[in-house]
């Protein structure tokens, strides 16, 4: 991405054919210098700054069409705390994916949200949207704002985005071939290499990511995969209830194991526990004399004779 070679040979080639590259790089920094005086540009050049956005104007990004309703199970279900982690991620992790909730992230312009103004370069000027009058990055951070609030964006991709953004603006701001042209432009794009990494190299970066999937995203997962994160991140989170939580997310039943803990069974062809936890099939007196042991089948006790305790294709999920 980088084209600091290309440059340093047109500032030496306009410069001077004899002219060394530290030469140019002293040239190249007066350049930039000057560029952040007024009197440098045209009164034209002035003129259309003054005609682009408000900088650190803020807004709503437009919004995603919601996809709840194509939900088939619970939305939002208790997750961990989101804003530090990939709720994309997390979702998967516990059963579900992720679904645009229709909400409209919003964007302020170059650095974080809240940034602190310290009254030297403009608004968040500690990041500000139009560092030395280099190049206008305004228009680039609102897009990386808005697309880090995309539900389903790759951050990666946001980033690639945002810099090429950048760099388009520096072509822009200094679309000559002259010396002064040709030192602005590269040291607009230095200057976009680290707003660059600022983001993509950075924890902040991925938090500010993180918060934005987290707030247009929402999750979607079954009811007992949404039960079985409920018991594990939920406030009341205790060993028994995650057993009992697990045992019901793979549709079979929570039951006591006479020592205190919890075993998952099926309640399918279990005469012990036939279609619910201790529901035994006990031997049936056939009035003769004799009696019949009781079978488990498919979750319902029967006495016939020869049974045996059998299971087909049957599940609590699909019988309750």
């Amino acid at each position: 991405m980088a084209r600091s070679d290309d440059t340093f040979d047109r500032l030496a080639e306009l410069a001077s054919t004899a002219s060394s590259r530290r030469q140019v790089m002293r040239a190249a920094g007066g350049a930039a210098v000057a560029a952040m005086l007024p009197w440098s540009r045209s009164a034209r050049a002035r003129e259309m700054r003054l005609r682009r956005p408000h900088a650190g104007a803020t807004g709503n990004c437009p919004a995603q069409a919601s996809q709840t309703d194509q939900c088939q199970g619970s939305i939002d279900p208790t997750l961990p705390e989101t804003n530090k982690f990939n709720l994309n991620v997390i979702c998967e992790q516990a059963g579900g994916h992720t679904l645009p909730n229709g909400l409209p992230s919003d964007y302020n312009g170059c650095g974080p949200d809240g940034g602190v103004d310290t009254k030297l370069f403009g608004h968040h000027d500690l990041v500000p949207d139009n560092p030395f009058e280099l190049g206008h990055f305004y228009n680039a951070c609102k897009g990386h704002d808005c697309c880090y609030g995309r539900c389903g964006s790759e951050k990666a991709t946001c980033d690639s985005n945002f810099y090429n953004d950048m760099v388009a603006a520096c072509q822009s701001n200094w679309p000559g071939d002259g010396v002064l042209d040709v030192a602005g432009q590269y040291w607009c794009e230095q200057v976009a290499r680290v707003y660059y990494n600022a983001v993509a190299n950075n924890p902040q970066g991925l938090d500010a990511y993180n918060a934005g999937q987290s707030f247009t995203c929402s999750c979607c997962m079954d009811c007992k995969a949404a039960s079985l994160a409920a018991a594990k991140y939920g406030s009341d989170s205790s060993p028994t209830e995650i057993a009992i939580a697990q045992c019901e997310s793979a549709y079979v039943y929570a039951c006591p194991d006479g020592s205190g803990g919890t075993v998952c069974v099926e309640g399918c062809g279990d005469s012990d526990n036939c279609g619910g936890c201790g529901v035994t099939c006990p031997p049936q007196d056939n009035g003769d004399g004799s009696s019949q042991r009781g079978c488990c089948w498919d979750g319902a006790c029967t006495w016939e004779v020869g049974c045996l305790n059998f299971c087909s294709c049957w599940n609590i999920g699909q019988s309750s």
